[in-house]
């Protein structure tokens, strides 16, 4: 089945799902009403509106990896004989030492997931770092023809192909990609804009793709991005989210991912009982001082 994405002006979105040959129309679904289409709102925006809710998730990301560094500078042991302590979980002690080591020892064990997931989800949400980490991955070289649309010809006057272009664009992906497994092609919204498409190699999956950029009237190819033409730094961009869901090495990466994230989540509940054991210690009683001979 092909699924057809929609959106109107109300911030609506949608997914029909029609029969590629025929056109019929299979399941029509208001995305606004899918359970995990809220809980995807709830881990991106909090459930707020779009403009709110990064600037609320963002930043408190920004800071969980700022406390992750540092945790990991005041967990590293300062001595040899510390290193045992640092990587155990000592059980039998009291609930307070339990819970600081379930804090400190779980906190190592997990920071590499928990610092990937963090990175990964912050490059969605920021320019500057997927520029950045475009560029250390580069090399310092810059490959424009991977981060700028082509510029369509004004002037040329182009004729309407006789099929449907959106067919046009279709029996050239499978042409120049036939191992695809999954196809995204956008609809031209716009006779000045080059219409995008990606051929996906295995389907689900989305750091092996060819991307393509066609002309909106005629269907003419201007561009083509192979997979294996591309710079190491798109390369990255395009294995962001497999890699920020584990995806990139199958179920067993997910469920890596997926215990990370439930692991890290004990962190602020245990650093908390931390905090709140130091500032609320018991006194100690105080010894009294007898003079001398009493």
């Amino acid at each position: 089945a092909a699924a057809v994405y929609l959106a109107d002006k109300a911030g609506g979105s949608f997914v029909a799902y029609v029969d590629p040959y025929t056109g019929r129309e299979l399941h029509f679904q208001d995305l606004r009403r899918d359970f995990f289409t809220l809980v995807q709102y709830l881990h991106m925006y909090l459930l707020l509106p779009p403009a709110v809710g990064e600037w609320v998730v963002g930043p408190a990301v920004l800071i969980f990896v700022v406390m992750l560094a540092t945790g990991l500078m005041l967990w590293w042991p300062k001595r040899k004989t510390d290193r045992h302590r640092s990587f155990t979980i000592k059980w039998g002690a009291r609930w307070r030492r339990v819970n600081y080591d379930l804090h400190s020892v779980l906190g190592f064990y997990v920071a590499a997931v928990a610092l990937l997931i963090a990175l990964t989800g912050l490059m969605m949400s920021y320019e500057w770092l997927r520029t950045a980490a475009t560029f250390v991955s580069n090399g310092g070289q810059t490959h424009p023809a991977e981060t700028t649309p082509p510029v369509l010809d004004t002037l040329q006057v182009v004729s309407e192909p006789k099929q449907p272009v959106i067919d046009r664009y279709f029996e050239q992906m499978r042409r120049l990609s036939p191992g695809y497994a999954m196809l995204f092609l956008a609809a031209p919204t716009s006779t000045k804009q080059p219409v995008f498409g990606i051929a996906y190699q295995r389907a689900l999956r989305f750091y092996h793709r060819d991307d393509y950029y066609f002309h909106p009237v005629s269907g003419e190819l201007l561009r083509r991005l192979p997979h294996g033409s591309k710079s190491n730094g798109a390369k990255l961009v395009d294995m962001n989210y497999d890699l920020h869901t584990g995806l990139v090495l199958g179920l067993g990466g997910k469920i890596v991912a997926f215990l990370g994230s439930l692991l890290s989540a004990s962190l602020p509940l245990t650093g908390f009982v931390v905090w709140w054991g130091k500032r609320n210690k018991p006194e100690k009683p105080r010894r009294t001082a007898y003079p001398a001979g009493a």
